[in-house]
């Protein structure tokens, strides 16, 4: 079922999640700060458990561009987004860069689709 579901999601639509669903969520997130609603933490605990579904977990350790990007997706981001979505108040230091956060993810998605949309 999990490879079904990972055969439905190109690089392309990966981008685009990490644009207009995770990076808002992060954005949103840190700009409203302590009166961020509930649901968009909840949501954010949602996408970081949805990381083992989504992202194939290394076969073999090697310092392989894919295969960082992969372990990192484990061992740093879905953490990160766990702990986050779990912990819910921060001080506004910390809400400031989360918006940020969510600013640059969305923006370095947004020119990886680019570049994959005009790509001959």
């Amino acid at each position: 079922m999990i490879k079904e579901i990972r055969s439905k999601f190109d690089m392309k639509t990966i981008n685009l999640i990490h644009v207009f669903i995770t990076g808002t969520l992060l954005a949103c997130i840190g700009y409203k700060k302590d009166n961020t609603p509930k649901w968009k933490f909840y949501a954010l605990g949602f996408m970081a458990l949805m990381i083992p579904v989504l992202v194939y977990l290394p076969k073999k350790f090697s310092l392989k561009y894919w295969t960082t990007i992969q372990i990192a997706h484990y061992l740093i981001i879905m953490p990160g987004l766990l702990y986050i979505a779990y912990k819910q108040k921060f001080s506004d230091q910390i809400y400031d860069s989360i918006c940020a956060l969510g600013i640059g993810l969305a923006g370095y998605h947004g020119y990886k689709y680019y570049t994959r949309l005009n790509k001959k």
